[in-house]
Formats: C-alpha cells, structure tokens, sequence
C-alpha cells in the first residue's frame, strides 16, 4: 500500500512540474506579443535572480509537494 501513495505522489509531483513548465513557457509568449514588454534587466538583479534561483527551486518543490501531499492523499484514501 505505501508503495502506491509513493507512486501516486510521484505522478502528482511529476504533473505539477509539467504544469509549472507549460505556465512559464505560456507566461513568456504572453510577454513577448505585449505592445510595450519594457524589459529592462538591471545587471545586479539578474546576479540576484542567479543566486536566489536554487532556493526558489527547493522552495518551489517544497510547496508542491505539500500541494500534492494536501490534495492528492486524501483523495486517495477516501477512493480506497
């Protein structure tokens, strides 16, 4: 029985990142066709969004799988 609410988890986690991945890429497009996108890097935010990066990843992971854990288990044992 663990071993299915541990596959189970890993699908959710999986789909998550897939969706996370399609939003971003969506996001993105959606930037570009703006009339006025106004994308002004300034060097020392992108220095931060290189340092930040791994813990907003970790973060990002962290917040699905409690996503997952909070939705997708209970439905689980409430199927049987």
């Amino acid at each position: 029985m663990r071993d299915r609410f541990g596959a189970v988890l890993t699908a959710s986690m999986s789909v998550l990142a897939v969706e996370t991945a399609i939003g971003a890429i969506v996001y993105f497009v959606w930037r570009q066709t703006l009339e006025s996108p106004g994308f002004l890097y300034d060097p020392l935010g992108v220095i931060l969004l290189i340092l930040i990066s791994p813990f907003m990843a970790v973060a990002g992971a962290v917040l699905a799988a409690m996503l997952s854990i909070g939705v997708v288990m209970p439905l689980l044992v409430v199927a049987g």
